[in-house]
């Protein structure tokens, strides 16, 4: 909330709506991801969804299994298995999509740079995102912008610029 009060009230480069609106839509998959964990009485202590909160709050960090280990009270082979039957998917694999679901949305919403981005989600450099991009989407990420562009402007949703 903090950055996103900043952007807004100093608007310190062309960009700061860019920012502004990618930490928004980081903020509502928080808010979605704690709605969900919250929404099972049963499940608001169970380890995976305090994990799953854990890692929707701290995306753009280090997320080593040790202290997704501590944070669910499990060890890391009971983590691990268990992680894999509530999602079906393993940890690196879940926080992977997650990063990238993130990256999808900057690309498509908001002007940022290729190197904000990747910066921003931590990843180590644009061209490491550009095939992330192209493996998971099949375009390299300025052609999933103007796709994305094109789409929401068919859709009538965004006059032609």
């Amino acid at each position: 909330m903090a950055q996103i009060q900043s952007q807004l009230l100093t608007q310190p480069d062309k960009k700061w709506s860019c920012r502004a609106r990618s930490w928004l839509f980081e903020l509502l998959d928080l808010v979605q991801c704690g709605y969900q964990a919250l929404t099972s009485a049963a499940d608001r202590e169970a380890p995976i969804p305090r994990v799953l909160g854990y890692i929707a709050a701290h995306l753009s960090e280090s997320l080593p299994i040790d202290r997704l280990s501590r944070v669910s009270g499990l060890n890391r082979s009971a983590l691990t298995a268990q992680f894999r039957a509530y999602t079906g998917t393993s940890i690196s694999a879940y926080i992977s999509e997650k990063r990238f679901d993130i990256v999808k949305k900057q690309l498509a919403f908001t002007n940022l740079s290729l190197k904000e981005i990747a910066a921003i989600n931590g990843y180590s450099s644009s061209p490491y995102l550009v095939r992330i991009c192209k493996g998971k989407t099949g375009r390299t990420p300025l052609e999933y912008r103007a796709f994305m562009q094109r789409r929401r402007q068919e859709a009538g949703k965004e006059p032609p610029r």
